[in-house]
C-alpha cells in the first residue's frame, strides 16, 4: 500500500473519530473526493437518479471525473486535515 493511501485511510478514520457533524456541502465534497480517488471516474445509471440525494451525490462526484486518484487523495485530505481544526 502507498503512503498516499494510508494517509487518505488516517484522514478517513480521524474524520469518523471527530464525531463533527457536517454540512451537507461538506459531507458531498467528502464524498466526491473519496469515490474519485476510490473508484475513478463517476459511472451511473441515470435512470437512477431521480431521488435528490442521489443526484447531488452524482454531481458532486462527476465534477472531479478529471481529477486523478492522488489528486482527489490529497483534496480529500486537505478537507479532513481543515476541519479538525475547526475551520469548515
Amino acid at each position: 500500500m502507498s503512503a498516499l493511501k494510508r494517509q487518505l485511510e488516517k484522514a478517513s478514520k480521524d474524520d469518523n473519530k471527530a464525531k463533527k457533524e457536517h454540512s451537507n456541502h461538506l459531507k458531498l465534497r467528502l464524498y466526491a473526493n473519496f469515490k474519485q480517488c476510490s473508484e475513478g471516474n463517476v459511472i451511473c445509471d441515470k435512470r437512477e437518479l431521480a431521488d435528490f440525494v442521489r443526484r447531488a451525490k452524482y454531481n458532486a462526484w462527476a465534477r472531479l471525473n478529471r481529477f486523478s486518484n492522488d489528486t482527489a487523495m490529497n483534496a480529500y485530505m486537505k478537507v479532513v486535515e481543515k476541519v479538525l481544526r475547526g475551520g469548515e
